[in-house]
């Protein structure tokens, strides 16, 4: 028992640093494409055109890696590898930033998202799975919820680390020690989970996964949910760098990256908050609980101004970013153990990503060159979440029971 409890928090440990870094990796991307609209004179289709790039491969590379993972069982293999693809993705992005001009500029930018895009089509899926499997029923939210903090911290370590070591070292170098960083957790992380996040089946050959497991009712509707309501969070939070420092007066400098370090910085307590919500209520509601509160939260950013805006980007990041252990807790009480996986790919390559796809495109429509008008495209998103908020009713109640898979 002692060595089982060990073994799960070395698991949550090493797979929590997994998140810092994804999360801190991804959700810098939409700074880097604020640098680029704001600094490199590009036009804004080159920033949709980045959006698309990265969203898509996510999204569709996603489905392969977690058919992938249920069928060779190498979880913490492929997470390194996915760590290691969002590094090489922030060198490309400094090389087309600092080295680079005009259409060669567009094109490594583009190449770079699509590079990160496979990147983070692996740490979510592959994760949740591996702590879905060793933590029990009644402790699986809370387990989600602390790996999903520590995204949430890694996601406002970032810019603000990046903005400081900017100034000590130079932009260059700041991309430089992001990118090292993700090389280390890609080498320290399947060394330290290797033997201990293999499942019961995949040791013992007792099953095999079907892919038609996975596609059950309660994934159908769960994935459509969760890419309307994507539609609205990505399409907000991918342009929002673009927004503060071009409409909201900041630049491109400490004041964006404190506003950021405010928005990440709730979302940390929003993971710990719902891990711990969804262990103890209806997971449809507290899902739509989030929707609702990221869309209204939307609104008031657009409307505020002054140190109340700190209010609702705080209020926007603790809602929007606290998914993981919601949506990922309830997606796997809809599949058996042996398609967790692709389950968990499709809820969130297809859904959480997918819709990602669609909302900066819009957005980027809506805008064209004309600035300005991401406060209209911003409003239109927060309505699109609100009706992802009211569709989480529709979803099935879940009824498979649960039960932990013994770490070898």
């Amino acid at each position: 028992m002692v060595n089982e409890a060990r073994s799960q928090w070395v698991a949550l440990a090493l797979t929590s640093l997994g998140h810092f870094v994804n999360d801190g990796s991804t959700m810098f991307i939409p700074v880097v494409a604020a640098i680029v609209a704001s600094e490199k004179a590009v036009p804004i289709l080159t920033v949709t055109l980045m959006s698309i790039a990265f969203y898509a491969s996510s999204s569709l590379f996603a489905v392969f890696v977690g058919r992938w993972a249920d069928t060779r069982g190498s979880h913490a293999t492929m997470i390194g590898v996915g760590l290691s693809l969002l590094s090489t993705s922030l060198l490309g992005f400094f090389v087309s930033i600092a080295l680079t001009a005009g259409s060669l500029l567009a094109t490594l930018a583009v190449i770079s998202s699509i590079i990160a895009g496979f990147g983070s089509a692996y740490y979510h899926p592959l994760a949740a799975t591996v702590l879905q499997g060793i933590f029990l029923a009644k402790s699986k939210g809370k387990a989600l919820g602390v790996n999903g903090a520590a995204g949430g911290l890694g996601a406002t370590t970032y810019p603000v680390l990046f903005f400081f070591a900017a100034i000590l070292l130079s932009r260059g170098g700041a991309f430089i020690l992001l990118a090292l960083i993700g090389f280390a957790a890609s080498l320290i992380i399947p060394l330290g989970l290797r033997g201990r996040t293999m499942t019961e089946r995949v040791r013992n050959g007792e099953e095999s996964s079907k892919a038609r497991e996975a596609l059950t009712r309660g994934i159908v509707i769960l994935t459509v949910v969760t890419a309307v309501r994507s539609i609205s969070a990505t399409g907000i939070s991918f342009w929002l760098p673009t927004y503060i420092s071009t409409q909201k007066g900041a630049g491109i400098g400490t004041l964006l990256g404190l506003t950021l370090g405010v928005m990440y910085a709730t979302a940390i307590i929003g993971q710990l908050f719902f891990g711990v919500l969804v262990d103890r209520f209806d997971k449809r509601l507290v899902l739509g609980i989030g929707s609702a509160g990221s869309a209204l939260s939307t609104l008031g950013y657009i409307f505020s101004a002054g140190t109340i805006e700190f209010l609702f980007i705080g209020l926007f990041g603790l809602f929007t970013f606290s998914i993981f252990p919601t949506l990922l807790a309830l997606a796997s009480e809809y599949v058996p153990d042996t398609s967790a996986s692709l389950a968990n790919s499709l809820v969130w390559g297809l859904g959480i990503t997918g819709g990602s796809v669609i909302g900066p495109l819009v957005v980027g429509v809506i805008v064209g060159n004309n600035l300005p008008d991401l406060n209209i495209a911003f409003e239109l998103m927060a309505v699109t979440g609100m009706i992802g908020a009211l569709a989480t009713p529709l979803m099935p109640k879940p009824v498979r029971a649960e039960r932990p898979v013994l770490l070898s």
